[in-house]
C-alpha cells in the first residue's frame, strides 16, 4: 500500500472514519476528477484507497499525482489483472480502516455532501447496515432503463425514482436499485457477509448480490436526494453484453414471492418523496448539464 509521508492529523477523532474504495482499471480520463470529488467532500475524516486492477494507461500516474496533494489518499497496484471491479473492491475492503466504508468507481462523482448525509443517517442507528442516494446518469446514453433512455438529453437521469427504492431484502430480490457509487455501509457487516462474490457468473451484479445479503442483516435507508453522478460510456460494466444473461442467474437464485399490498404501500409512501425530488431535479438541473459539457469536451 502506497501513501504519500504525512500522517493524519487526528483533528476529526471524534467523527467515525469512513473508507472510500475505488476499483480502477483503465481509468487516465476520468479518474483524477473522480479522486478529487471524494476528497473535496465536506466530511473531512475519510481515506480514499485506490486499487488499480493492473491498468495499462496512466491511470498510477493521475493517482500518484493527487496523493501528492492530500494525506487521506493510498493505492495499491494488483499483482494481476482480476478483469472485473470485484476483486479490487474485496482488496480494498481488506485496506480499509473506517467504521464505514463508501464504494466509488473510478468514473464517477459525488456531490461534496454525500458522506456527510450518509453518515447522519447511519451513524446512531447500529441496525442500519447500509445507505444509499438517487444517482444521476450522465455523458452521452443511458445505463439505467429503456425508459429513462427515451427522456431527452436535456432531462437528468436518475435512478431511483424514490417511489420504486427498494429498501429491504424482499425489494431487491425483485430488483436492484442501488448503484454501486452511491453506497455507504458498515465496515463490519459487509465483511462478516463475505464482500463481493467473485464468481464469473456474477459478473456486473456482484454488487447487487452483496446489497442483498447486507439487507438480510439489517436495514436499509434510501437518501432521496441527488448526490451521485454515474457516468456513462462505453466500457461501463452496467452495459456489458452479458448483464442480461447474469441478471437472470441471479434472479433464479434470488427471486421471491413480493407480497403486492406491500408494494402498493411502498408506492404510496413514495409519493411525498417523488415530489421533492422533482424540485431537488429542477434544482440540480444546470449543473448536471453543466457536467455533461465538461464531460464532452475532454
Amino acid at each position: 500500500m502506497r501513501a504519500n509521508a504525512n500522517t493524519d492529523s487526528g483533528d476529526q477523532a471524534r467523527d467515525p472514519l469512513v473508507s472510500v474504495v475505488v476499483a480502477a482499471f483503465n481509468a487516465e480520463s476520468w479518474i483524477e476528477e473522480t479522486l478529487r470529488s471524494a476528497l473535496d467532500q465536506t466530511y473531512r475524516h475519510i481515506e480514499v484507497i485506490v486499487v488499480d486492477d493492473c491498468s495499462s494507461d496512466g491511470t498510477l500516474d493521475k493517482v500518484r499525482h493527487v496523493a501528492m496533494t492530500d494525506q487521506r489518499l493510498r493505492w495499491e497496484r494488483l499483482p494481476a489483472n482480476t478483469g472485473r471491479p470485484a476483486g479490487p473492491r474485496n482488496r480494498g475492503l481488506a485496506l480499509a480502516r473506517g467504521e464505514f466504508v463508501a464504494f466509488l468507481d473510478a468514473d464517477d462523482l459525488w456531490h461534496p455532501d454525500k458522506i456527510a448525509a450518509q453518515v447522519a443517517a447511519l451513524r446512531f442507528d447500529p441496525g442500519r447496515v447500509l445507505a444509499y442516494t438517487v444517482s444521476c446518469a450522465f455523458s452521452s446514453g443511458n445505463g439505467f432503463s429503456r425508459y429513462l433512455s427515451r427522456l431527452p438529453e436535456s432531462q437528468p437521469r436518475v435512478l431511483p425514482l424514490p417511489w420504486f427504492a427498494a429498501t429491504d431484502a424482499a425489494e431487491l430480490r425483485l430488483r436492484n436499485t442501488i448503484v454501486c457509487s452511491s453506497v455507504c455501509a458498515r465496515l463490519d457487516v459487509v465483511r462478516a457477509a463475505g464482500g463481493f462474490n467473485e464468481a464469473p457468473e456474477l459478473r456486473a451484479l456482484e454488487d447487487g448480490d452483496l446489497w442483498l445479503r447486507l439487507a438480510e442483516r439489517g436495514s436499509v435507508t434510501f437518501l432521496p436526494r441527488l448526490l451521485t453522478y454515474y457516468r456513462v460510456h462505453a466500457g461501463s460494466t452496467s452495459r456489458d453484453g452479458r448483464l442480461l444473461h447474469t441478471h437472470v442467474l441471479l434472479e433464479k437464485r434470488n427471486l421471491a414471492a413480493f407480497p403486492r399490498s406491500r408494494l402498493r404501500s411502498r408506492l404510496l409512501r413514495r409519493i411525498a418523496d417523488g415530489v421533492a425530488l422533482a424540485w431537488l431535479l429542477a434544482k440540480d438541473a444546470a449543473s448536471v448539464s453543466g457536467r455533461r459539457r465538461r464531460s464532452r469536451g475532454k
